[in-house]
């Protein structure tokens, strides 16, 4: 079963922690811990459905430093916030970790007012050996 038939679908849920603990000034935070794995569905006609899962760690970059400016804070009413992550990948629900680990950006748009809330999440893939992000999923917060 391919994922890129028009007519399969590829679905999952999942956790998510984010902790960004404060680290200095006005506001200006440290994105601390960033993990979470998803358990995902593969389906398609005719086909049985394949489950697989993947796990994602904070990878340590620049982007781990979060800066809030007055403006953000009470003009723009948001920020947007780009952690990476190695992402895992298992073979099936129930096992290992297997050979293919990536490099992940989740980008997403945190509002201020009237309090911190979480928008949708916009997950890409980086390429190696350069710095093109490719979009490859999305996650929805419930």
């Amino acid at each position: 079963m391919s994922v890129s038939d028009p007519n399969t679908t590829l679905h999952g849920h999942g956790r998510t922690i984010f902790v960004a603990k404060k680290i200095a000034g006005f506001h200006r935070y440290y994105a601390h811990e960033c993990n979470g794995n998803m358990i995902f569905t593969v389906e398609g006609p005719n086909k049985d459905p394949f489950t697989f899962q993947s796990f994602f760690d904070k990878h340590p970059s620049s982007n781990d430093y979060i800066s809030v400016s007055f403006t953000d804070l009470f003009f723009k009413r948001y920020i947007i916030i780009k952690p990476m992550f190695k992402e895992y990948v298992a073979d099936h629900v129930a096992g290992g970790r297997s050979h293919y680990d990536h490099v992940l950006y989740g980008i997403t748009k945190v509002h201020s007012f009237p309090y911190p809330n979480f928008g949708q999440t916009l997950y890409c893939y980086k390429k190696e050996n350069n710095d093109e992000l490719i979009p490859v999923g999305y996650c929805i917060y419930q």
